[in-house]
């Protein structure tokens, strides 16, 4: 196996018997909670942990969560999962997966500064339309294209929610003094 960065052969930890000891880990950052998963270099479980958080619905149509909250419960997952899998041995890759999109406003130093809109709130429908309409249909066309490129036009079966983000924003600066 040949490095990326130079010329020289890559050398990976090897345990008795000449086994590479590298491990994988995966987090999965889901809508209702997270899931760790620590693997051997076979793709053999070695050890997971997984914990919940709410959503939040404060009015019709609208779902948030606390963003710190599901920071903190990642995190937890993940050092459950590695202090279960035993020896210290290298991390050959670490695979992420997070919900679909969710918009965090967060201040200069990244912290969150209200409950994250997530994917399913609907509630920039007004933002939604008034960016469809002063958008119109050359900027539709290039949001279709990004969408395979930047995934930044979400198709949701009942309604196609072209600006959503976009909306979502808008909502953020007309309804929250904190921006």
């Amino acid at each position: 196996m040949r490095c990326h960065s130079s010329r020289r052969r890559c050398r990976h930890p090897r345990g008795k018997g000449g086994r590479l000891v590298t491990r994988l880990i995966g987090l999965d950052i889901g809508t209702s909670g997270c899931k760790a998963i620590v693997l051997d270099s076979t793709g053999a479980q070695i050890s997971a942990a997984s914990r919940e958080y709410p959503i939040d619905i404060p009015q019709p149509t609208w779902a948030e969560q606390d963003a710190e909250l599901v920071w903190t419960r990642a995190r937890e997952a993940l050092s459950e999962a590695i202090a279960a899998a035993g020896r210290d041995e290298s991390v050959a890759a670490l695979g992420l997966s997070v919900q679909g999109e969710a918009v965090i406003p967060v201040d200069g130093h990244g912290n969150a500064l209200r409950p994250a809109i997530l994917g399913m709130d609907t509630r920039t429908g007004e933002q939604n339309r008034w960016l469809a309409d002063h958008l119109g249909a050359e900027a539709r066309r290039l949001f279709y294209f990004c969408r395979a490129v930047l995934q930044i036009v979400v198709g949701v079966g009942t309604q196609l929610q072209l600006y959503k983000t976009y909306g979502e924003f808008l909502w953020e600066i007309g309804h929250d003094e904190c921006l």
